[in-house]
């Protein structure tokens, strides 16, 4: 019976060594395989690495090339050959939006401000822009430009947004939230929530830099979707337009 049992005994340790062992050599297998995925991703970005580095493929990714110097333990990226993009704003058309009534556009709905529109902007980047503006996927931006004592009325869209403004000051509207506004203020719109503005200056622009962006839940499309009155009958007429939202959104 001893005897018995000394070799189960025995059986089982070589058992669990074994085990342990095509554990080990499942998890070398599985690093070498990660590691030759790796290097095949690299070669598809058709980027190398600097003279004097060599690529690193534990670090690198479908989306980062990383690269191990090889005189000491610092790492560099590759360089590209890529072009960059350099956007002027004297370049780009004014613009203001096409579905905003006339009192505020001034401009016959042709979707270009002039002096007497309330706000305007530039596309510096969008899905499709043209030249000079870059055309971008995922994203787009803009600047805007309130002019002296106007108000944005209430609006809102389905993208998400932020603002970051630079120069000027106001009251800002976003949902029940009122703040005053100013260089170095940074909103973030989530979807559909309502916001509008007011420039308190008499001489000074409100001034902007504004984005929308797309997350991996959004609809494809969601970047083309501008934005809409919140209360559209009130928009109606310059004396009954509002930068907030009202409970009604037409009233009789």
């Amino acid at each position: 019976m001893t005897n018995r049992i000394l070799y189960l005994s025995i059986v089982l340790c070589f058992s669990s060594a074994a085990t342990v062992q095509s554990q080990e050599l499942s998890g070398e297998n599985q690093e070498v395989r990660n590691n030759n995925e790796n290097q095949e991703l690299l070669l598809a970005q058709e980027l190398s690495c600097p003279t004097g580095s060599t690529p690193n493929p534990f670090e690198s990714t479908v989306s980062r090339l990383v690269c191990d110097v090889d005189s000491n333990d610092k790492k560099t990226f590759p360089l590209t050959d890529e072009a960059p993009t350099v956007v002027r704003i004297e370049d780009l058309p004014i613009r203001i939006n096409t579905s905003y009534p006339e009192w505020y556009t001034q401009n016959e709905g042709t979707g270009i401000a002039n002096e007497n529109s309330f706000h305007y902007y530039h596309t510096l980047m969008e899905p499709g822009a043209a030249k000079p503006a870059y055309d971008s996927e995922g994203i787009a931006c803009y600047t805007f430009f309130l002019r002296p004592e106007k108000t944005y009325f209430a609006h809102n869209h389905p993208p998400r947004e932020f603002y970051y403004i630079y120069s000027g000051e106001g009251t800002w509207y976003g949902g029940d939230e009122v703040q005053e506004v100013g260089p170095g203020t940074f909103i973030v719109h989530p979807p559909y929530l309502s916001h509008g503005f007011t420039n308190t200056s008499k001489t000074e622009e409100l001034s902007a830099f504004v984005c929308w962006w797309q997350t991996p839940d959004d609809p494809a499309d969601i970047l083309d979707h501008g934005g809409l009155p919140t209360n559209p009958c009130l928009v109606e007429q310059e004396a009954t337009a509002k930068p907030y939202a009202v409970d009604e959104v037409c009233v009789d």
